[in-house]
């Protein structure tokens, strides 16, 4: 979502944390193109959730673009509803943080070494 959204601040904490969590670099990388994977690098439940992810930041109704309902349909068939509904709670409060830190021109943080 901070990527989609182009938030400095929440990228310079996130990206580090999840390589922190021992997300690989290499998934990070290739994050943008997680569309055009034919490899299979993400997991069919990754890319649920990054289905999920894009259609509630960057929703396009009427564009025949992802939809927030066909996301959520296609995110049902690899998660629970109750964790259906934790994936969406997480993307709209990232959403929100990425606007407010973005509106008021929070930098990104320092490297730490």
């Amino acid at each position: 979502v901070s990527q989609i959204n182009g938030c400095p601040t929440c990228l310079s904490i996130h990206v580090p944390g999840a390589r922190k969590a021992g997300v690989e670099q290499r998934m990070l990388d290739l994050l943008p193109s997680w569309r055009q994977d034919s490899s299979g690098f993400f997991s069919a439940q990754q890319r649920a959730a990054l289905y999920l992810a894009e259609a509630l930041t960057e929703p396009q109704p009427g564009s025949g673009r992802t939809t927030a309902e066909d996301a959520v349909e296609a995110a049902l068939t690899e998660f629970t509803a109750e964790q259906v509904a934790a994936l969406e709670w997480a993307v709209v409060l990232i959403n929100a943080y990425n606007r407010i830190s973005i509106g008021s021109g929070h930098p990104p943080l320092p490297t730490r070494g």
